[in-house]
């Protein structure tokens, strides 16, 4: 039962991910690009789900982190708008 609830709740966010990605003008998350589902040659079951997504070369942690970036107001509003 546990598995399924996990399952579920996986599959929707996949779901808002790609819908997401669809998006022409979203610059807030990073694109999904593809889904591959690795198989066991004996169990037809797959066993891992692997999302291709568009490189970052930074994430929050190092922009907040970073002495020589100045954050103004505006920044801050606009990040935890993007996290809420």
């Amino acid at each position: 039962m546990k598995n399924s609830i996990e399952l579920i709740y996986i599959v929707r966010e996949i779901e808002i991910l790609h819908q997401l990605s669809q998006m022409e003008n979203n610059i807030f998350t990073t694109k999904l690009v593809d889904i591959l589902i690795e198989k066991e040659q004996k169990d037809p079951a797959f066993r891992h789900i692997f999302l291709v997504m568009d490189f970052c070369d930074s994430d929050l942690q190092q922009i907040i982190q970073n002495d020589a970036m100045d954050l103004s107001e505006q920044h801050v509003i606009t990040i935890a708008y993007n996290i809420l």
